[in-house]
């Protein structure tokens, strides 16, 4: 606005006529804006509010990231927890193996030792059966005296027992 020269009268504005002014008219204010603030000024309203959208943005993923970083540290803890588990199951497993295979050596050595107490007694039996098989042939075969008496015995096993008894008897005396 140009000033023409002259001998105008001047009115006086205060700064509350001015701020006054520019409140009833809001075309003013937008042009004083322009005249006194810089481009970069203007745009500085628009640019906070893109920062505080992006920050709002940031915001809601900062909480999601929060919310699957504790899901995962629950996944975690739960897995952790199931690994405890299957190291104890897999100790006691190998404890019971290990207490398996021993009680398996044990059997092992005890069948051993029963097969050679069969052995044992299988050898027992073969000469307790060599044994029965004489006593039966000597029994079949009479005898026609025996001992001092002269007596002739009609059972021949009845015979050995006495004859055992008396030579066990003789055995002790001699002895003495």
């Amino acid at each position: 606005m140009s000033r023409p020269e002259g001998n105008i009268g001047v009115t006086e504005i205060t700064w509350e006529d001015l701020l006054r002014v520019l409140e009833e008219r809001p075309e003013w204010l937008a042009r004083v804006r322009q005249v006194v603030f810089t481009q970069d000024l203007l745009s500085l309203p628009e640019a906070v509010r893109e920062l505080v959208e992006a920050h709002r943005r940031a915001e809601e993923r900062l909480t999601r990231l929060e919310t699957v970083v504790q899901e995962l540290l629950e996944a975690h803890r739960r897995a952790e927890e199931r690994l405890t588990r299957l190291e104890i199951a897999v100790k006691e497993l190998r404890e019971a193996q290990e207490q398996t295979s021993q009680q398996i050596r044990e059997l092992r050595e005890a069948q051993e030792q029963t097969n050679q107490q069969i052995e044992r007694i299988w050898k027992v039996i073969e000469q307790n059966s060599i044994q029965i098989r004489e006593l039966r042939e000597a029994q079949s075969r009479p005898i026609s005296r025996f001992g001092k008496s002269g007596r002739r015995w009609k059972r021949p096993i009845v015979a050995f027992r006495l004859w055992s008894l008396s030579f066990g008897t003789w055995l002790k005396q001699s002895a003495n």
